[in-house]
């Protein structure tokens, strides 16, 4: 299992506004909720990494408002 550094918690505003922020979105809260929902059906209740995280914004980046 990763290291607590290494993954993301989804029941933190925070931790969620970081790796969308990373990946160049905003950290509002429909992006948050976007976020979540994605995790939740492509993986349940499995932990993520940062890079397991960023890969599924990535992949879903049509979902989420970018930064300006």
């Amino acid at each position: 299992m990763p290291a607590d550094n290494e993954t993301t918690n989804f029941s933190q505003d925070y931790e969620l506004d970081r790796r969308l922020r990373h990946n160049g979105f905003r950290g509002t809260v429909g992006n948050r909720e976007a976020l979540r929902q994605l995790k939740k059906e492509k993986y349940g209740s499995t932990v993520l990494t940062h890079a397991q995280t960023d890969a599924l914004i990535n992949a879903h980046a049509k979902e989420f408002e970018k930064e300006s």
